[in-house]
């Protein structure tokens, strides 16, 4: 009985490892310096163990002496770092599976399962320091085909501590094959004046909890199925 109780932990140790390490990094920072302007970035080539494809752009309305700045800081653990004394429109990240920044092209990684409820895109924020009050955080998808479809707002509210937004399509979106996902964009809309923000990473999560759960209770059950 030892024996199939060590063997049932091995084998759960294992589902559990798998499962954790399906999340997809969409964006970790820890590759690809750069440090704004110009204020419209795309390029390709990264490490795709870092970077979704080894692709990404970024994109925010400014002008020649916009004096925000924009930076990927891939020195340490890596982040994205935000700073700017005037209000800004919109500031957005953009990834393809293609690895080109356009969908049309034939894809270079697996795309993206979002058919389970919980699947989101979970931006993990160091700190967003805004006096003025929120911004809103919105999700763009578009799959293969290049049908298109977003998300609800999550309004982002100062903090001085790190914390994670998730973000799902929205329920109501139709005509979008939700297991078949090629383009990512996260945009932060509305953002005030004096703001600070840093993101640390983001990653596609397909199962946040229900699975991680459910292999964990694997060796309760197993251990009182054994003691009847």
């Amino acid at each position: 009985m030892s024996f199939c109780k060590t063997l049932l932990a091995i084998l759960t140790v294992g589902l559990c490892s798998s499962l954790l390490s399906a999340d997809t990094i969409l964006d970790d920072f820890s590759v690809g310096s750069f440090i704004s302007p110009p204020f419209n970035f795309a390029g390709g080539g990264f490490d795709e163990d870092h970077v979704w494809a080894g692709y990404r752009q970024f994109i925010y309305p400014s002008r020649p002496d916009d004096p925000a700045i924009l930076e990927v800081d891939s020195s340490g653990t890596g982040s994205l770092d935000f700073d700017s004394p005037e209000s800004v429109e919109a500031l957005v990240l953009s990834y393809y599976a293609s690895g080109t920044g356009n969908r049309n092209d034939p894809p270079t990684v697996p795309s993206l399962d979002f058919s389970v409820p919980d699947a989101a895109v979970q931006i993990y924020f160091g700190h967003y320091l805004e006096p003025a009050g929120t911004a809103a955080l919105n999700l763009f998808v578009a799959d293969s085909s290049g049908k298109s479809g977003g998300s609800s707002i999550f309004n982002v509210t100062q903090s001085t501590e790190p914390f994670v937004a998730s973000l799902h399509i929205d329920s109501q979106q139709t005509g979008l094959d939700r297991s078949d996902i090629a383009e990512v964009g996260i945009s932060l809309i509305g953002i005030g004046n004096s703001v600070s923000l840093s993101i640390d990473k983001i990653v596609f999560v397909p199962e946040p909890s229900a699975a991680v759960f459910s292999c964990l209770l694997l060796p309760v059950l197993a251990f009182r199925r054994q003691r009847k």
